[in-house]
């Protein structure tokens, strides 16, 4: 259909598209480097940015089966090889690729639709935010719509002759969009109903079959031979797959990224700590192919035995998926849009989501030429559907969603300027549709709230904030985001299990410590422990906070400092007793660290009871009686007898968990 009678050049379209992206990106990119962003890495970010500069400096093979997919990285350790570490190169080449896939599903347009719906799709992923957004990244995300626009694009041109090389290219795309994400070999699909579709035409379909598998093997085979050699294990690309599989059906599966209780949400860990899991539940050492297979196993037998569980999931994915809510991992749109003016003003899924569809809708009329776009576009939702929802997760089907919606509002235009009463009324319904679907779409989808992810949000910021040294503005955002955490919790306390404010409160305390603001952290642990909670979990919190406490007290703070980590560790062994009153260890460390001097005498009745009460024959139970005699002694300047039990302790376990303190016995003069 044609919109007007004013006929468009190719090339003006063409150069009209190019000049717009490049100006997006231009603009954005500039706003970038002024921001608090520039530079800024972080967990998925900097795992492929040290995986990078290892490759840089000559680590190609590793000595492990890869656990994330690996083109981009070696992409950039090859970037990093030949022009060194050049971030801002590197971010304005991934902008680059962005300008491709603009003129990609312009070209695309063309073929498909007319040429006004070319320009406006084209124009429209030129200008789209959360495309901009994470070609500015360190991720791999930006390659994943230039692949599946080129796939499109060189399947529509094979289409049009039966050429081979267009399918060779198209082969390649999927090919290396697998060594992005295997999700992506579900792309293969629709070229092979490509290929199916025109045999009669082509006269050679077995042919043409086999190079389409051919040119995505020669993609494949690199990964495949490397980890073979490193590890003798045979894993085509990654041995993290059953683990996302796992996370996507098994028992605490939601709609987005949700680890298991036994694994740390860190790039750098997760994978191992499923092993061991796996290991742990198996009672063998497991490889990581080995691994990957069980939690696929696991992940499927749960969802077989919860088959309608499994169909709401699924519904709650595609929810997720059509609203605007950018699903934030460790890119996160909606801080960048707080920081970087521009991204305000562009469009986002939410004033495509509807439009797309029904562009989607009408285009069945004629699935032998629409055919090809509508099934990559299914790919990538049943790839959602199979894993889960991040925003980047959705990412490569935003170019060609972009232009269905184009094609929507022509479809539209196309009915209101036709004189005919009921196309006007059918185009009045549908376009009451679209808005109302529209605006259903910016709400936060069913199942989660604004606060999800607010506290992910404040917590950016504030690491922002402490990367600027900003120190007063992180702490408001550390608060914000406790403030947020306590609303999230009265709004799922069904859900939630111990004090997820104090939990928070100690994670900020940790990251604060980290960078040596021992105040401040002090502050929030103070907040951790006030927080009320339930006693199973109350203890498991004040063991955590001892730990911490415990190593921070022996960092060689400012005296200030030290006194107020030793106050509130004492308050905290305090408590612990009152929990617990027959750990031996409270008791002992308590020695140390009483909270008040008059409890010294308390403390010494009740070690030597629950020492007499005790296994004496225990190394351990020994060491730690000594520990809190030594203690003892020293408080009384009693110091050869704190020496002897400090030196029978360390005797005893070499290892001990207060060894700094006994040391400090046994070294000091009289």
């Amino acid at each position: 259909m044609k919109i007007g009678q004013r006929k468009i050049s190719g090339d003006q379209g063409l150069w009209l598209v190019i000049a717009v992206a490049v100006a997006v990106r231009v603009i954005y990119f500039l706003s970038f480097q002024k921001s608090a962003l520039a530079g800024f890495v972080d967990l998925d970010h900097r795992y492929y940015l040290e995986w990078a500069q290892r490759i840089a400096d000559g680590e190609w093979l590793g000595s492990e089966v890869f656990e994330q997919a690996p083109l981009y990285p070696y992409l950039v350790g090859s970037f990093f090889r030949v022009f060194g570490e050049q971030l801002d190169w590197l971010i304005a080449i991934q902008h680059v690729a962005g300008v491709l896939t603009a003129v990609l599903i312009y070209l695309s347009g063309c073929r498909l639709f007319s040429r006004p719906v070319a320009i406006g799709g084209g124009l429209l992923v030129a200008v789209f935010g959360p495309l901009v957004f994470y070609e500015g990244l360190v991720m791999k995300s930006f390659l994943s719509p230039l692949l599946t626009t080129l796939t499109l694009y060189a399947g529509l041109r094979f289409r049009e002759h039966f050429k081979t090389p267009w399918l060779i290219v198209a082969g390649l795309a999927i090919g290396l969009a697998c060594v992005v994400r295997e999700n992506h070999i579900l792309l293969s699909l629709p070229i092979a109903w490509e290929v199916w579709l025109h045999r009669r035409e082509s006269q050679r379909f077995i042919r043409h079959g086999l190079i389409l598998c051919a040119s995505i093997a020669v993609c494949l085979i690199p990964s495949a031979v490397r980890n073979w050699s490193v590890a003798g294990e045979f894993v085509v690309v990654t041995a993290g797959g059953g683990e996302v599989f796992y996370m996507a059906h098994g028992p605490d599966a939601e709609p987005f990224y949700h680890a298991p209780d036994f694994v740390k949400p860190n790039p750098f860990t997760e994978h191992e700590d499923f092993r061991r899991e796996a290991e742990r539940r198996t009672r063998r050492e497991l490889t990581r192919g080995e691994s990957s297979r069980y939690w696929f196993r696991q992940g499927l037998s749960y969802a077989v035995q919860h088959p309608f569980r499994e169909v709401a999931l699924s519904i709650q994915k595609l929810n997720v998926l059509l609203h605007d809510f950018e699903v934030n991992d460790s890119g996160n749109y909606r801080v960048a849009a707080r920081l970087i003016p521009v991204l305000r003003w562009l469009p986002t899924f939410g004033w495509i989501s509807a439009l797309g569809l029904l562009g989607m809708v009408v285009s069945l009329r004629d699935c032998r030429r629409y055919g090809l776009p509508l099934l990559i576009v299914a790919a990538h939702v049943l790839s959602v559907i199979l894993t889960y929802n991040f925003g980047r997760f959705r990412l490569g089907l935003v170019p060609i969603w972009c232009l269905f919606s184009v094609s929507g509002v022509a479809w539209l235009y196309h009915f209101w300027r036709t004189k005919s009463s009921r196309n006007r009324m059918t185009a009045t319904m549908v376009t009451l549709v679209v808005l109302l679907a529209t605006l259903l779409f910016f709400q936060i989808p069913l199942g989660s709230s604004r606060l999800t992810y607010a506290v992910d949000d404040e917590l950016l910021l504030a690491k922002l904030a402490l990367r600027e040294k900003d120190i007063d503005a992180a702490e408001q955002y550390f608060l914000q985001a406790l403030e947020e955490m306590k609303d999230y919790q009265a709004d799922n306390r069904s859900r939630v299990d111990g004090d997820q404010v104090a939990l928070l409160a100690l994670k900020v305390g940790d990251q604060l410590l980290n960078l040596e603001h021992v105040d401040q952290a002090v502050r929030f642990y103070e907040v951790a422990k006030d927080q009320p909670n339930d006693r199973s979990h109350r203890h498991a919190l004040l063991q955590q906070l001892m730990r911490t406490l415990l190593a921070s007290s022996r960092k060689g703070h400012p005296l200030e400092s030290s006194v107020a980590i030793d106050r509130l560790l004492a308050e905290v062994l305090a408590e612990l007793r009152k929990v617990e009153p027959t750990q031996i260890a409270y008791w002992a460390l308590s020695a140390h660290w009483p909270n008040h001097e008059s409890e010294l005498d308390q403390i010494r009745e009740r070690l030597e009871k629950l020492w007499a009460r005790s296994n004496q024959q225990s190394p351990g139970i020994r060491a730690t009686y000594l520990m809190g005699q030594a203690f003892l002694f020293e408080k009384s300047g009693e110091t050869e007898l704190a020496r002897r039990a400090a030196r029978v302790a360390l005797d005893e376990v070499s290892d001990h968990p207060a060894k700094v303190e006994l040391l400090e016995i046994l070294n000091q003069t009289d």
